[in-house]
């Protein structure tokens, strides 16, 4: 099972991912979920027809310059009283204001002149139903407001809570921790001594999973060592349903963690990855949860994350969705390469127009401050020229 595929990877991935499950969220802890049925609309919006401006409500029919009418009340926002508008009356409306019976249009009062109760109309261009918002006008009671499988942004939020919704059906987020491994890392902000490294990975995945609207569980930091590594896993796993650990799962003298997976009783489905970079990337199971083992180089932690990580989670928590989707761009720089290696080149795209940058190694990190994308560059492909059509991963 060594050394497969990306293609096989995929397909590994795509059958473990679990059926979904539903949960009810108050509709603000909903945010980047995906809701799990569709949404009709409760009520209709507006919920009943108002003014859309200040002004006097009046029938169109009693509209005639100099006309002499009477002001016959007001109508406040909020007023829950039904009046009733008899010919040659008016009332003064203020916005958001239920429109009384009769009524069919609202002049701005700019064009009426006021005297007490006695009013005058002036000559202007009005039209019947100006400055009204009907029952209904943006949405009809019933009616689909929102798919099943669409993800809950705040825009969305907005829009329902004008619906009087307070719960959602979602599919649930994974609980996801994290295990970052390797002697040679210290936080940033302490002072570097000669022979480390300060630590990025666990910033790098925890701004990933944010992006995704997943928060991290726990975050666990790990000697090399074997029973070091054990027990980070073993805690990471008793509260998780997805693991991500970086660093030791080569085959080094100090890589512990293929070790302690196996006697965490982990069952390997795949261990390393036709791929660069990101060759040794290591994917398993045990019962309903899941552990990524990734290389401890930055940029294959980055590059892992968006081609076999974050499809996998995404497909976790919508169901619906494709596990992953490639655009197509057009290559603006020649590139070469060995067959026999998928690469996952860094790149910058606009308008489907690909650009590769400098700084492909796997350690560096200085082309991930520009890049907006990965292109797949197959096994098979030796030289890439300029023009060719190329599959890319948007980011």
């Amino acid at each position: 099972m060594d050394f497969i595929t990306v293609q096989k990877a995929f397909e590994i991935l795509e059958k473990q991912i679990p059926l979904p499950t539903v949960q009810t969220l108050p509709l603000l802890a909903a945010k980047d979920a995906f809701v799990a049925s569709n949404i009709f609309a409760p009520i209709a919006v507006p919920p009943f027809t108002n003014a859309a401006m200040d002004g006097y409500a009046i029938r169109w029919s009693d509209w005639h310059e100099n006309k002499t009418i009477i002001c016959s009340g007001i109508v406040k926002a909020g007023d829950t009283q039904c009046y009733q508008l008899s010919p040659g009356e008016a009332y003064k409306i203020f916005t958001g204001a239920p429109i009384p019976e009769g009524a069919d249009t609202v002049v701005m009062k700019e064009w009426i002149l006021s005297d007490d109760n006695q009013m005058k109309f002036l000559d202007k261009p009005i039209q019947k139903g100006d400055h009204i918002r009907t029952l209904g006008s943006q949405t009809q009671k019933n009616t689909l407001i929102l798919n099943k499988g669409t993800k809950i942004s705040s825009g969305i939020i907005s829009f329902l809570s004008t619906f009087g919704i307070t719960n959602l059906d979602v599919y649930r987020k994974p609980k996801v921790s994290l295990v970052i491994t390797g002697d040679e890392l210290i936080a940033p902000g302490e002072t570097l001594k000669f022979g480390q490294i300060y630590e990025s990975n666990g910033i790098t995945l925890t701004t990933l999973l944010d992006d995704l609207g997943i928060e991290i569980v726990k975050l666990f930091y790990t000697k090399d060592t074997f029973s070091a590594t054990s027990e980070s896993i073993k805690a990471a796993l008793e509260c998780s349903d997805v693991v991500l650990i970086t660093g030791g799962i080569s085959v080094g003298d100090f890589d512990f963690v293929q070790a302690s997976l196996q006697s965490i009783g982990i069952n390997k489905l795949f261990y390393k990855v036709q791929q660069k970079p990101g060759k040794p990337i290591f994917f398993g199971s045990k019962i309903s949860q899941y552990v990524f083992a990734l290389p401890g180089n930055p940029a294959a932690v980055f590059s892992c994350f968006h081609t076999y990580v974050k499809p996998f989670l995404r497909k976790y928590m919508q169901p619906e969705g494709d596990f992953i989707t490639f655009k197509k761009g057009s290559l603006l720089t020649p590139y070469q390469k060995k067959q026999g290696l998928t690469h996952w080149v860094k790149a910058y795209q606009e308008q489907n127009k690909l650009y590769f940058l400098q700084g492909q190694e796997s350690y560096r990190m200085d082309a991930f401050s520009r890049a907006n994308a990965l292109v797949c560059l197959p096994d098979f492909m030796e030289q890439c020229s300029e023009g060719i059509e190329l599959n890319y991963i948007d980011f």
